[in-house]
Formats: C-alpha cells, structure tokens, sequence
C-alpha cells in the first residue's frame, strides 16, 4: 500500500520528535537522580558562625581538606571539609563554595582527610564501657591503625578573658588520646602515661623518645604515634 508523501514526512517528523523527546527524559531522569544522589549529603543545615570569637573551632586548622565521606552507606569522593569539635559537627562545602553543611552524625559511616580518619562513635552501654569503649560520645580522630590504634578526641569552648579594658571570647580546646591495647581502651594524655602502658619496653621507649626528640607537649600527635610504632617494631 502506498503512504501520500506528505503523511509519511509528517509520520517521519513525528517519529524523530519522539525519540527526541525520550532522549530528553532519559537524559533529565539520570540528571535528576544523579543529583538527588548527590544532594543528599548537601541537605543538611548552614554550619553556624562565629564573628566576635577569637581563634576557630575546628581540630586543627579551619582551612577545608579534601577527603572521603561514607554517608548513609554511601561513599563520597573528592569532598571539601573540616571538624568543627567545638559543636561536634563534620562540615562539608557545598559545590559552589557558597556555604558549609552539617552533615547528621547518626547518618555518620566516616571520613578521610589527611593526616586523619574520623569517626562517630557512641558509647557502649555496659558495665565495662569506661575500659572497652570510648568515653564520651562524639568524633574522635584515627591518628594511627596499627597493632595498637591510637586515637584523638579533641573539644574545644569559649571563654572570656580580659584584655586590658575589654573583654574577649576566645575558643579553648582540650585534647585527650587513647590508645586500645588488650581489648580496652586507654588514656595516655602524656608520656608518663604511655610509657606505664608500655611497660615491658619501658627502657627501649625512653631511649627511643630522647634520641627522636619527641616532645610530648608541643607536638603530641607526632610524638604518642611514632612511640607506639616505636613499641609495635619492637612487639611483632
């Protein structure tokens, strides 16, 4: 059967606009979920500011690292973002640098940025849990997983003082370690600490820490880390 010329070109026209229009949903479709994806770990609340408070509240530097985040089972690459330990807060910068999010830490797996991993722990409710979990519940700082897992749980407040005639609100921080060995975790705020952890290798670890110049009070990360690699090379 022969089909008029001008019903085939109008069935021909029809046709394209469909399969245009299919591409074009397909398209807007994998748009949509890509970016409904990708905006759930943007849909959390503006990170709060803090314009007459001297220092920051972040763990170690307020500049944004790039890292990983495993959010609600999902994993993150190449994210822009800091710990705020002063309201125990992940912040993540949006795409367009417009403004930092929190991140809900129950919808918290972790994240990595160098030099740290970080995770949101919650306390083991039981008998033991000052020994075998970690105290207080929040995000503590993976300095080093090896035989001996070392950990960082910083907080920081604000405080007043007086300068001159005025009077400041500056953050402050507190910094506690904790080292898990034999199946419980333990603080080791200082060297005495550590070396009465490490007890067996008390005399090795002195030498070691006056040879290194590890100094305990200036520069604690470094110096509880490389004493407990220190111990791990002698313990194989």
């Amino acid at each position: 059967m022969n089909i008029p010329m001008k019903q085939y070109l109008f069935s021909l026209l029809f046709l394209l606009a469909a399969l245009l229009c299919r591409a074009q949903e397909e398209e807007t479709n994998d748009y949509l979920l890509h970016a409904g994806v990708g905006a759930v770990i943007y849909s959390g609340k503006e990170e709060a500011v803090y314009p007459r408070v001297r220092e920051h509240p972040y763990l170690d530097t307020k500049q944004y690292r790039e890292g990983t985040v495993c959010f609600d089972g999902r994993v993150y690459p190449k994210q822009q973002m800091r710990l705020n330990v002063y309201t125990d807060e992940l912040i993540i910068l949006l795409p367009d640098n417009r403004a930092g999010i929190v991140l809900p830490s129950e919808r918290m797996d972790s994240a990595v940025f160098s030099p740290y991993a970080v995770f949101y722990h919650t306390p083991v409710q039981d008998e033991a849990k000052e020994q075998r979990s970690l105290p207080d519940k929040g995000y503590y700082a993976r300095l080093h997983n090896g035989k001996f897992t070392v950990w960082k749980r910083q907080t920081k407040l604000i405080e007043r003082v007086t300068n001159g005639m005025n009077i400041e609100q500056i953050f402050t921080s507190r910094t506690r370690y904790y080292v898990y060995k034999d199946g419980r975790y333990r603080s080791v705020g200082n060297k005495r600490n550590l070396l009465k952890l490490f007890a067996s290798k008390k005399k090795e670890l002195n030498l070691y820490i006056r040879q290194q110049r590890l100094n305990f009070k200036d520069e604690p990360d470094d110096a509880i880390v490389r004493t407990v690699k220190y111990y791990e090379s002698l313990n194989p």
